[in-house]
């Protein structure tokens, strides 16, 4: 699968920026990443058996075993399917599995996540702060505007206008 900004003609998939490591085999990814997930799912499973099962930890525990069988799946079916080559979803459930499995990322990811929650009002705020002198600067400026400059000649003009005054980028293409 190519990045998006590269065009079908502009290299192939061995001249990718990377970090020059060696490339996996596909078979070798595949077989450590099953290992790993029989492992990881073995390891789930004694924990719900050994320690004290509260309804969270079966919970995580489902969602996280359910996570494994999709990606083993997918897995599978890229390897019998000779048409699909991606295995996207398997990367991305694999950073879920770490989030739900390692404790103090999914820790900090919590406290990430209640912050942000309790920021969406200073976000309203701002957004309001906003739409209000975009609204202003196009209703004083839009008759006035020059035909040369077009800051505020149009809602979105003025939008982009605000924005960079806002973000005090300071016109970084004029």
């Amino acid at each position: 699968m190519k990045p998006g900004f590269l065009k079908n003609d502009q290299c192939s998939p061995d001249e990718y920026p990377n970090s020059n490591l060696p490339k996996i085999q596909p078979g070798l990814y595949m077989a450590l990443t099953l290992t790993s997930y029989v492992l990881l799912s073995v390891f789930v499973v004694m924990r719900l058996f050994i320690k004290k099962k509260s309804r969270s930890s079966v919970c995580r525990a489902s969602i996280m075993l359910f996570m494994m069988f999709i990606s083993t799946v997918n897995l599978v079916w890229v390897e019998i399917d000779s048409n699909r080559t991606s295995t996207v979803m398997v990367n991305i459930l694999n950073v879920i599995i770490l989030l739900f499995f390692v404790r103090a990322i999914r820790e900090v990811w919590i406290q990430f996540i209640q912050v942000v929650i309790a920021s969406v009002p200073v976000f309203a705020f701002i957004f309001a702060y906003l739409i209000l002198f975009i609204i202003i600067g196009f209703i004083l400026f839009a008759n006035f505007a020059s035909p040369d400059a077009d800051a505020f000649s149009t809602i979105m003009d003025s939008m982009y206008t605000v924005f960079i005054l806002f973000t005090v980028s300071n016109y970084p293409d004029v």
